[in-house]
């Protein structure tokens, strides 16, 4: 993969899975609350990653049971930071961009063996 692609599809992931991703990347993650904290999580990978702190106003129609239930669920699950998928990503061999003559100024009228 060139680094122009390279970059282009980093960016597109990070668009995608703004909140992050779990390891099989999978789409529409459910959520659940810890008090004012918010987790996703992947029943498949076994993992959760918190999202942020009162950002959405759910957590406040729930209470101390709720969230005992949620932690008796989910707190077995493998904590990550969301973004594993982006450093697998950045593995991804990338090989420098060969710029266009456009690029670097080609003028037709230049010989090439000077």
């Amino acid at each position: 993969m060139n680094i122009t692609l390279h970059k282009a599809v980093r960016k597109m992931l990070l668009k995608k899975y703004y909140f992050g991703a779990c390891p099989c990347m999978r789409e529409d993650l459910p959520f659940f609350n810890v008090g004012s904290s918010h987790w996703l999580y992947c029943d498949k990978c076994k993992v959760r990653w918190c999202v942020g702190e009162n950002s959405f106003s759910g957590w406040h129609s729930e209470n101390e049971e709720i969230w005992r239930e949620n932690m008796g669920k989910y707190g077995d699950y493998r904590i990550i930071d969301g973004d594993e998928f982006l450093r697998e990503f950045d593995t991804v061999p990338v090989e420098p961009t060969i710029a266009s003559q456009s690029e670097i100024g080609h003028n037709e009228n230049v010989d090439p063996t000077n």
